[in-house]
């Protein structure tokens, strides 16, 4: 990685705020010094962002952490971008309602072998979209 294009994370919240403005952020700074930005969903279900010395997603059962570099900064907001405009989805495993592990997938139609490679048979999946209609459950 290149050290040279480290970022501060806090600079980034107007980018990032311009960026999801039409989804209604809600703001909360707490006292750490964390920047916490919500969004609820039709649905009631929340995806929250954590600004401080990196950039956090979280999404249902799914999460992910980006170090403050600018490619990282770049991938969190393509991540952000693509749960909020339904092209990027997460999946999580259960095993008897253990959680198994979650990735963040890309698209519409899921490989199936490839999931059983990442995550392993016997497990219920849970695909979730930011639009609820569009999640479904599978069983390996």
């Amino acid at each position: 990685m290149n050290y040279t294009d480290m970022i501060e994370p806090l600079s980034k919240k107007e980018d990032v705020l311009l960026k999801i403005s039409s989804f209604k952020p809600e703001i909360i700074i707490n006292d750490n010094d964390l920047l916490e930005i919500k969004i609820i969903n039709n649905y009631g279900e929340e995806l929250l962002i954590d600004i401080k010395n990196e950039f956090s997603l979280f999404f249902g059962d799914w999460h992910s952490h980006y170090f403050a570099y600018t490619q990282e900064y770049n991938c969190f907001i393509d991540d952000l971008l693509g749960i909020l405009e339904n092209r990027k989805y997460t999946i999580c495993a259960y095993k008897k309602d253990k959680w198994c592990g979650s990735m963040l997938l890309e698209g519409e139609v899921i490989d199936y072998d490839s999931i059983v490679d990442d995550l392993g048979e016997g497990k219920t999946i849970k695909c979730s979209f930011w639009d609820k209609s569009k999640n479904y459950i599978i069983n390996l």
